[in-house]
């Protein structure tokens, strides 16, 4: 489901969750930000490690027709994951068989011009060919139990390549650890130990606009 983001804070909040969008028109101003939440429902029965790849499309078309119509198109992949482990040991009187509660892992990326500076957004950013581009995800467990099963997931952008050896492990927690590992566009970070309840840290890769 496709929302629009008004105040592009990342958070689907107020009206914003009012309607959906789809195959809709809207006018955008000459360096207006247009933000979108894609929000994607998983069956409770469906594996871990499931993926559906979500594609969004927008095409532009100026006003007085003087140019051609320009489309962008964006891939976001959504990855099934664990449950989150009781925040309760296991007892004689508190027995445990099985995983409950849903996942309390928030994510948050950010993307910054490295060639022209500006500063890390978590919006938007300006690009032209050439420019290298830093990507951050941040991690962060908001529940009390610990999370066993983290992984990260990311694709290269469109119209970008993957600047090699780039893919880091920036900021791991205590009792975490992350390997990342690199297959074509697709990137993807292991984490072994558990992300404990309040814990964060953060993974990174840099990109070049083709020329």
């Amino acid at each position: 489901m496709l929302y629009r983001d008004l105040n592009c804070d990342g958070v689907l909040n107020g009206k914003e969750a009012a309607a959906t969008i789809s195959n809709m028109n809207f006018g955008v101003s000459a360096g207006e930000q247009f933000c979108l939440i894609n929000k994607v429902f998983a069956a409770s029965n469906l594996p871990q490690g499931a993926r559906y790849r979500a594609t969004t499309q927008a095409t532009f078309t100026y006003a007085g027709g003087t140019a051609s119509p320009l489309t962008l198109i964006t891939h976001d992949m959504s990855i099934v994951g664990g449950k989150v482990s009781p925040s309760l040991p296991q007892t004689t009187t508190n027995p445990v068989t099985e995983e409950v509660g849903e996942s309390r892992l928030v994510l948050r990326k950010t993307v910054e011009n490295m060639s022209q500076g500006g500063g890390e957004t978590v919006t938007s950013n300006q690009a032209k060919p050439g420019d290298f581009l830093v990507y951050r995800v941040y991690y962060r467990n908001a529940g009390t139990g610990p999370i066993t099963d983290l992984k990260v997931n990311d694709t290269v952008p469109d119209f970008t390549h993957y600047v090699l050896d780039s893919a880091k492990c920036v900021s791991e927690p205590a009792g975490l650890s992350c390997t990342p590992t690199i297959n074509g566009p697709y990137l993807k970070w292991l984490f072994t130990g558990s992300l404990l309840g309040g814990a964060q840290g953060s993974v990174s890769y840099e990109v070049m606009v083709d020329k």
